[in-house]
C-alpha cells in the first residue's frame, strides 16, 4: 500500500508507472534521472495538492488495482 510517508525513490522503485500517473498531474517526481529525495506527502504538499488522501486513495487504486 502506498502511504504518504514513502518516499519517491521508494516508490519509484517498487511502482515504476508512478512517474507516469504523478507527471499526467504535473507532479514531477525525477530530477536529473534521479527520484527526488522527499516523501510522497512532502512532494505533494510543495505542489499545492489540496486534498492528499483523496489523491493517495486514487494513487493506490491505480497502482494496485491488478
Amino acid at each position: 500500500m502506498i502511504t504518504g510517508k514513502k518516499s519517491i525513490e521508494e516508490l519509484v522503485e517498487k511502482y515504476p508507472d508512478i512517474v507516469n500517473y504523478l507527471a499526467k498531474r504535473n507532479i514531477i517526481c525525477i530530477e536529473c534521472g534521479e527520484p527526488l529525495w522527499v516523501s510522497l506527502e512532502q512532494l505533494l504538499k510543495e505542489k499545492n495538492v489540496q486534498d492528499i488522501s483523496l489523491f493517495i486513495e486514487n494513487l493506490n487504486k491505480e497502482m494496485l488495482k491488478d
